[in-house]
């Protein structure tokens, strides 16, 4: 007779632990959905902080952060989670106008109104805020942004700057103003191409200058040059080779001999370019 009452109690209790566990598993889920989102918001503080500081390298590893944190947890509806959304890509937003700015006002374009057949441009470098810079490229690298920025900088490199050195009579100007490092070329599309030697010294002229004052570290191993010349090489190679090494080739086998000097010269020019920046030219030439 107190066989099935018992057997009721123990079916009860069986079915009040299973609720009591169920209920357990639904706070502790609860509870780290809730610390998950207390650390973002920790880390969005910091991120903030940080940026403000001009730690623009430290504040991109936490924005990478906060984004891998938000994934963590996007099953989920509560509107606290939207916000934080919102908040993050506000924050990447802010980061990514505040490293245009630092970029603009570091690195800084000026190209004279052409008279005639006369052109000037020039590149102006605030060496003075060069750390700033610097953590400005790492931070932009490790927000995989800074191909865009040094794909445009590396085309104006090319265009405004080293191909008019190739093609055109020019003077190259490098000096200092006050805090900032600058180089001047001025080119003349009206006189003939200039000798190959002027070109290679002109242009290593371009290549030293960026080396000297805008070679900062971006990540191990790897500097500010090397990302360059990973983006120009090939189009300076064949710009060069097309515009200038192509004529002095002999035509005749009584020249080679005299080629010797081109070739050697070349392989200097190509071995500096390598060594300050590992720029490879493919630059070999057989004239035979």
């Amino acid at each position: 007779m107190f066989v099935p009452q018992t057997k009721r109690d123990l079916q009860n209790s069986t079915g009040e632990l299973e609720r009591l566990s169920t209920s357990l598993q639904e706070v502790t889920l609860t509870m780290q959905l809730v610390q998950q989102l207390v650390e973002i918001d920790t880390v969005m503080k910091a991120a903030r902080q940080t940026q403000e500081k001009g730690c623009y390298f430290e504040a991109a590893k936490q924005l990478k952060n906060i984004a891998f944190l938000l994934d963590q947890c996007s099953d989920t509806e509560l509107e606290i989670f939207n916000a934080l959304t919102s908040e993050k890509a506000l924050l990447e937003e802010h980061f990514l106008y505040d490293m245009m700015e630092i970029w603009k006002t570091c690195l800084k374009w000026e190209e004279a109104e052409p008279r005639k057949d006369m052109k000037k441009v020039i590149l102006k470098l605030d060496i003075e805020n060069i750390m700033q810079m610097e953590q400005v490229i790492q931070g932009l690298n490790y927000f995989e942004h800074l191909d865009f920025y040094l794909k445009k900088f590396g085309n104006k490199v090319l265009k405004c700057l080293v191909m008019p050195l190739i093609t055109q009579k020019s003077t190259v100007e490098i000096y200092k103003e006050s805090n900032l490092a600058i180089i001047k070329v001025e080119s003349n599309a009206a006189c003939p191409k200039p000798h190959y030697m002027v070109v290679f010294a002109n242009v290593m002229d371009v290549f030293n200058f960026l080396y000297s004052h805008l070679n900062v570290v971006i990540e191990e191993n790897v500097t500010f040059l090397n990302k360059l010349g990973e983006m120009i090489s090939e189009e300076f190679c064949e710009y060069l080779i097309k515009n200038c090494l192509a004529d002095t080739i002999p035509s005749h086998s009584n020249d080679l001999e005299a080629y010797e000097v081109i070739a050697k010269a070349t392989e200097d020019f190509q071995a500096h370019l390598v060594e300050i920046g590992k720029i490879t030219m493919c630059m070999t030439f057989n004239p035979s």
